[in-house]
């Protein structure tokens, strides 16, 4: 069949026009697409450099809410401190009166504090240096210590006494020393003589049934009660009517840079 020439060229005009319509439906949908990331690109932006704006503004919200929702328990636990500083305050003043109380008590029977007369000494040589169980201290007469002066290592725990005294020096000798007899009390209410053993050893004898165990204390004869030793073992045999008792000093009187020295002169 034979087509005329006018309805080939009708045909061929058709066919370019749909060809045309596609290339434009295709670049528009192309733009469309184009258009659409890069306007939500811009949107996710946007809401990148809103984000701290409308955090710090949650941010903000959620402290204020935070705050008043904990300011009944603020004002709670202050209420509470304040009692407690109340109570301690109370106390303080109860130990005060006690203090000076005691102190009075003293006065009116002649015996001062034992802190008003003492004098601090620095420790300037120790075993090697000096024969074992002795120290030697910076201070002398000329600061009022005297032979026989009382020696602590300060809290109310006795070492031992002077047994030399120069112008600007002393000799301790410690209860330890080989030989050195010193009366205590075991627990406060038992009377004992302890024996120096040497080398900080010291050892001492009770009745059977006293029930002594490791860790009780010799307190030294006197007002304040001070602890002289410590026991660290004890030997007690069977059927025997005393047990002994090993004891040591309540600290390590080698390790001493200060002790603090009685004077009896003003006792």
């Amino acid at each position: 069949m034979i087509v005329p020439k006018d309805t080939r060229g009708r045909y061929r005009s058709r066919i370019s026009l749909r060809v045309f319509l596609f290339i434009v439906m295709v670049l528009v949908i192309a733009f469309v697409v184009f258009m659409g990331r890069g306007i939500s690109g811009y949107l996710w932006k946007g809401l990148a450099v809103l984000s701290p704006v409308t955090g710090g503004i949650g941010s903000g919200a959620r402290a204020v809410y935070a705050e008043l929702e904990s300011k009944p328990g603020l004002l709670a636990e202050n209420e509470a401190l304040q009692s407690q500083v109340a109570a301690l305050q109370s106390e303080l003043t109860d130990y005060n009166a006690v203090i000076e109380e005691n102190i009075e008590l003293k006065a009116q029977f002649g015996r001062l504090d034992s802190a008003q007369s003492a004098i601090l000494a620095g420790v300037i040589a120790a075993p090697p240096r000096t024969p074992y169980d002795t120290l030697e201290i910076d201070a002398g007469t000329d600061e009022g210590i005297s032979v026989g002066d009382l020696v602590s290592a300060g809290n109310g725990l006795l070492i031992g006494t002077v047994d030399t005294a120069l112008s600007s020096s002393a000799r301790v000798t410690l209860f330890s020393s080989a030989g050195e007899t010193q009366q205590g009390y075991l627990r406060g209410s038992t009377p004992v003589t302890v024996i120096g053993q040497g080398s900080g050893s010291l050892t001492t004898t009770i009745p059977a049934g006293i029930n002594a165990s490791v860790g009780d204390v010799i307190n030294f004869p006197g007002i304040a009660g001070d602890v002289s030793e410590v026991v660290s073992a004890l030997e007690a045999p069977s059927g025997n009517s005393f047990e002994t008792l090993y004891l040591h000093l309540p600290v390590d009187p080698y390790s001493l840079r200060f002790v603090s020295v009685r004077l009896t002169a003003a006792q």
